[in-house]
């Protein structure tokens, strides 16, 4: 039996998507010849659809850092440097901290 704490089912699911999501947005954009600030903007929506998730499911500081551990193992995988990586997971370190958009 496994505590309501530790369940990490929804947030694992949630990082793998984001990941994907990130990655799909931008090498899709780099393919396209797209600039640096509509790449940006798309990931920025992504990011604020993480923060609301993250509003939704109310994460505990385990599972943050959960959350922030597969988002960051799985960016590397996909072999996006860490200049890269670290503005996402300082954007969803701080998810908690800004105000939702919506």
């Amino acid at each position: 039996m496994q505590l309501p704490w530790f369940n990490l089912t929804e947030v694992t699911a949630h990082a793998h998507a984001l990941v994907e999501d990130l990655h799909r947005v931008r090498a899709g954009g780099v393919a396209r010849g797209d600039k640096v600030g509509q790449i940006a903007k798309r990931l920025e929506k992504l990011l604020d659809d993480s923060a609301a998730f993250e509003l939704k499911h109310k994460l505990n500081t385990y599972k943050k850092a959960k959350l922030l551990t597969l988002v960051r193992e799985g960016l590397t995988a996909r072999e996006w440097a860490a200049a890269d990586i670290d503005p996402v997971i300082s954007r969803l370190l701080t998810n908690r901290l800004r105000a939702p958009t919506r």
